[in-house]
């Protein structure tokens, strides 16, 4: 009876917590949570996600350790402010040099 049956195959999906955490990441970026502010409670983001509160840990946790949230003790979570630079800038320390030779 177990050969009679085509073996089901699901296709790969990234974990509830990925799924959170991009969905909160776009929420930043886009501005509608803007840096400083205080992240609603563990239990009202898994309401508003219909996920358990170990998913919304989870996606709060990876945020954190990117630098994008801060966990103050007692008094909740934070939006931090991106910490990036334009690629146009990146690795220049002044104003752009010409370099030049001297023979």
């Amino acid at each position: 009876m177990g050969d009679q049956f085509a073996r089901i195959e699901q296709a790969p999906r990234e974990p509830l917590s990925a799924e959170v955490a991009k969905a909160l990441l776009e929420a930043v970026f886009s501005g509608q949570i803007q840096p400083g502010t205080r992240m609603p409670s563990e239990r009202q983001l898994a309401e508003s996600f219909g996920v358990g509160r170990f998913v919304v840990r989870e996606a709060l946790k990876s945020l954190g350790l990117l630098g994008l949230l801060e966990v103050r003790q007692g008094d909740g979570t934070y939006v931090r402010p991106p910490r990036f630079e334009p690629a146009a800038t990146r690795g220049r320390v002044g104003p752009a040099r010409r370099r030049t030779t001297h023979q």
